[in-house]
């Protein structure tokens, strides 16, 4: 092997070692779209009052509706889980009270027949 070759295949190897390879975007979060990658609350079960996250959140206590204002805390009424990955949503914050495991499937769920109950939300957790 030519020492040209070698050094570029090293300097390669390096790249993807220390993680310097480039990765796609992520959505956008906080925006009030219900984007690939993003759990998402919604306040009405049909209507389009969000509110996006692509991380855990204790509480909902401080998070508001991007485009319509309002709290989420006690007013998400069905979700939908964009994310690929599990997500467990529940009555209480910090992740405590009743749960529900939301199916990573880019459904809208109505969180009335779950034991998370409708209008009760308050956190989420990635697993």
């Amino acid at each position: 092997m030519r020492k040209g070759t070698f050094l570029a295949l090293t300097a390669g190897a390096a790249v993807v070692a220390t993680g310097l390879v480039a990765t796609p975007a992520h959505a956008a979060t906080g925006n009030g779209v219900c984007e690939r990658g993003e759990f998402c609350v919604f306040r009405d079960t049909t209507g389009s009052v969000l509110w996006d996250s692509g991380r855990t959140d204790n509480s909902y206590s401080n998070d508001k509706y991007p485009r319509a204002g309002g709290t989420v805390q006690d007013t998400g009424s069905s979700v939908i889980n964009n994310t690929g990955r599990g997500v467990r949503i529940f009555k209480h914050g910090d992740q405590n009270g009743p749960g529900w495991n939301v199916p990573a499937d880019g459904r809208r769920w109505n969180l009335s027949g779950t034991p998370v109950g409708n209008d009760a939300a308050s956190s989420h957790l990635f697993f």
